[in-house]
C-alpha cells in the first residue's frame, strides 16, 4: 500500500513474516510468507508451519484444542474433543535443509491425523494437503532420497507414539533387512517449528492413500479404504467380495486357498504379520 512507510521491522528472535499487498479498487496481492531464523542451530531439516492461532487453539473450533464438548467426566481419549470432531484449517508450510537453504513451501490444509493414541496425546501428528489456485496443488521437490519421484500433495507430520522416535526408524530398517513386500513409507526425521515456537522431532512422511500408490505401481486408478473398513478414494465392492469369500469357505482346502490367492496379495499379508507380531 502506498500507505506503508517502509520502516524496518526488528526481529530479535525467530519469526515467521506474513505479508500482502492492499490497494483500493485491487484484490489483495498474494500472501508471502517467509520463517527467520535468529540465532538457532537444528542438527535436523526444518518443517515451519504458519497458521492463525484460533485455527489451533479456539475453544470451538480450534484443532488442536480440546473444546467446549469434553466434560469433566469425559475419559481418555475425548472422543468429544475438537481434535477428533474440528476438520482442516488453512495454514503455510516451509521445509529447510540443514545448510538454511528452503526447499519448498506451499500452502495447505493442515488437519490432526492419526488413531486414539495419537489424537489424545499432548503431542499430535499433523496431515498436510497441498493447496493450489485450482485446488489441490504440488509439492514439486525430492524429500526422500529412497525414492525416484518428487511430486507430493498429501504428507503427514508423524508424532510417534514412542516419544523417542527410535522404534519406527527401527523397524522401518528390519522391513528393508528382511525384503518385505509390505510397501514402506518414505520418511525423515525433521524438527518442527509451529508458529515460529519449536514442537518437536517429527517423522515428514509419504501418506499412504491413492498418490502413494500410484506412485509406487504405477497404477491409474486405486480403491483405498481404511483399518476400520471406512472408504477413502475408489470404491469398496472388490474387498467387501473378497471377505465375503472368505467368511463363506474353507480356505484350508486347496481350491478355496488357490481363489483366495487370486483375490488378495497373500505374499503381502504374510510379511505384514509377520513384521506386526515380532516388533
Amino acid at each position: 500500500s502506498s500507505e506503508y512507510d517502509y520502516s524496518p521491522i526488528v526481529l530479535d528472535s525467530t519469526t515467521i513474516v506474513r505479508a500482502r499487498t492492499f490497494e483500493a479498487e485491487f484484490l489483495p496481492s498474494p500472501t508471502i510468507t517467509h520463517t527467520y531464523f535468529i540465532d538457532e542451530v537444528f542438527t535436523l531439516p526444518v518443517i515451519s508451519i504458519a497458521t492463525d492461532p484460533a485455527n489451533l487453539w479456539d475453544e470451538t473450533e480450534g484443532i488442536y484444542s480440546v473444546g467446549p464438548a469434553v466434560g469433566p467426566d469425559d475419559e481418555w481419549p475425548y472422543y468429544a474433543a475438537n481434535f477428533w470432531r474440528v476438520r482442516s484449517k488453512p495454514g503455510h508450510v516451509e521445509y529447510f535443509e540443514m545448510d538454511g537453504d528452503r526447499g519448498f513451501a506451499a500452502d495447505v490444509e493442515l488437519a490432526i491425523s492419526g488413531r486414539r493414541n495419537g489424537r489424545a496425546s499432548l503431542k499430535k501428528s499433523f496431515s498436510l494437503d497441498v493447496r493450489g489456485s485450482q485446488g489441490e496443488g504440488e509439492i514439486a521437490y525430492r524429500l526422500f532420497e529412497s525414492v525416484g519421484y518428487k511430486d507430493f500433495s498429501k504428507l503427514t507430520l508423524r508424532a510417534g507414539e514412542d516419544w523417542s522416535q527410535l522404534r519406527e526408524g527401527l523397524f522401518s530398517e528390519v522391513q528393508q533387512e528382511m525384503d518385505s513386500e509390505v510397501d514402506m513409507q518414505a520418511s525423515r526425521l525433521v524438527a518442527l517449528l509451529l508458529n515460529s515456537q519449536y514442537w518437536g522431532v517429527y517423522q515428514l512422511m509419504e501418506r499412504k492413500g491413492g498418490e502413494f500408490y500410484r506412485h509406487r505401481h504405477g497404477v491409474e486408478s486405486v480403491d483405498v479404504l481404511k483399518w476400520d473398513g471406512n472408504l477413502v478414494e475408489g470404491d469398496g465392492a472388490h474387498y467387501d467380495s473378497m471377505l465375503s469369500f472368505l467368511n463363506e469357505r474353507d480356505i484350508s482346502q486347496e481350491e478355496h486357498y488357490a481363489q483366495v490367492q487370486t483375490l488378495m496379495d497373500v505374499e503381502n499379508f504374510v510379511d505384514f504379520w509377520i513384521l506386526a507380531l515380532y516388533s
